[in-house]
């Protein structure tokens, strides 16, 4: 299954005839953080001004795979979402999600956030959600809600953490000149980090 995924992004630049244009490839695996990943990797490849526009593109197909743990202790995806391996991460715990409340938790510690304001996030992410017809979550939601949802690793309720879906989506990254000669009003990147 991985060699065919990969194989996959490998021949995109023929399936869309781009074979003798293309100055540059790439493929970046970073979990959550795969898309500030890319802008960081691409803006250095437009600021050498070769090639001059870069298509990004990203698409995962989750439903396919069965993430769930074997009674063994092994996937039959022997990673994880983030990438990790199975067999040196999930036996002791160390979950995408366990890994995002050690963080949660410092961050709480040093700024004093509740698990109110925390719960608030989820409940504002839903409100922006809602006026999305295509969203895959678009029922209200409160702060009551989130804090009632099953723990998954403190302080992060179920309703706080990501739910893995299929997804795609793709634009092209230029420099701010070439952008500007494009015919529609461009979006800047002012920059990214984790």
């Amino acid at each position: 299954e991985w060699l065919e995924y990969h194989l996959g992004f490998a021949r995109l630049v023929d399936e869309l005839g781009l074979g003798l244009h293309n100055k540059f490839s790439g493929q970046i695996q970073a979990g959550g953080v795969s898309l500030t990943t890319m802008f960081g990797a691409v803006r250095g490849v437009i600021a050498s001004e070769e090639p001059k526009a870069v298509l990004i593109v990203h698409s995962q197909s989750v439903s396919r795979f069965d993430l769930r743990l074997s009674p063994e202790g092994q996937s039959s995806f022997y990673r994880d979402s983030s990438g990790q391996y199975t067999e040196w991460e999930f036996p002791y715990g160390m979950t995408p999600e366990a890994r995002a409340a050690l963080v949660t938790q410092r961050y709480m510690l040093e700024t004093g956030t509740t698990p109110e304001q925390l719960a608030s996030v989820a409940v504002s992410h839903r409100k922006w959600a809602e006026l999305n017809p295509i969203a895959r979550f678009r029922q209200p939601l409160t702060i009551e809600e989130v804090l009632g949802s099953p723990m998954v690793a403190e302080p992060l309720h179920t309703l706080e953490c990501s739910s893995l879906s299929d997804a795609a989506w793709g634009f092209v990254l230029t420099g701010a000149e070439q952008a500007s000669s494009m015919g529609r009003k461009p979006a800047y990147l002012l920059g990214e980090g984790l």
